[in-house]
């Protein structure tokens, strides 16, 4: 079980990520924002207020390590991702990458209940609701303008659908 310093510790960072880099165009800050709700939910309440919610963060924070996975893969030379290297460079790069994209799935995972590892109803809403998420941010937002990648909203919409239906049968066919 995580300590409080920790808690504290991982809402200032993403805090701070959030004030520098906090966009609602992107979904990743969408995530973020659901992750220090996980923070604070775990801060205050403890582990129980997150017990058997666990997976709809975790989906959240897979949508967007799946979503960067993909963007890096097209490799396309005017995307967000190509722009933010020749910005920076590549070091600074896997760095932001690491922490905007990734350290937040590895927290939950790190800290989540084995319980919610298991196939219920619930666990399936939970991952449905994830995409949900995704699914509203799609309304509002088009990823090809957003992030310079050849990915249209009808695409982007049919990767989540996937995604839950692979989730739900993974969890369903007890390979967790």
């Amino acid at each position: 079980m995580a300590s409080r310093l920790f808690w504290l510790l991982i809402l200032a960072l993403a805090l701070a990520v959030w004030f520098v880099n906090g966009n609602l165009t992107h979904f990743t800050y969408w995530g973020w924002l659901s992750f220090i709700l996980y923070i604070c939910l775990q801060l205050v309440f403890g582990q129980r207020a997150v017990a058997g919610r666990s997976l709809f963060f975790v989906s959240v924070a897979t949508i967007i390590v799946f979503g960067v996975l993909a963007m890096a893969a097209l490799n396309e030379p005017d995307s967000l991702l190509a722009r933010t290297v020749d910005d920076y460079g590549l070091g600074l790069y896997f760095l932001g990458t690491y922490l905007v994209h990734y350290m937040p799935l590895a927290v939950i995972v790190a800290t989540m209940h084995d319980d919610d590892m298991t196939f219920s109803l619930r666990s399936a809403s939970l991952i449905s609701g994830a995409a949900g998420l995704f699914g509203l941010y799609l309304l509002h937002q088009s990823p090809d303008e957003i992030y310079g990648v050849d990915v249209h909203t009808s695409l982007a919409a049919g990767a989540s659908t996937l995604f839950v239906f692979v989730a739900v049968l993974w969890l369903w066919s007890g390979r967790v």
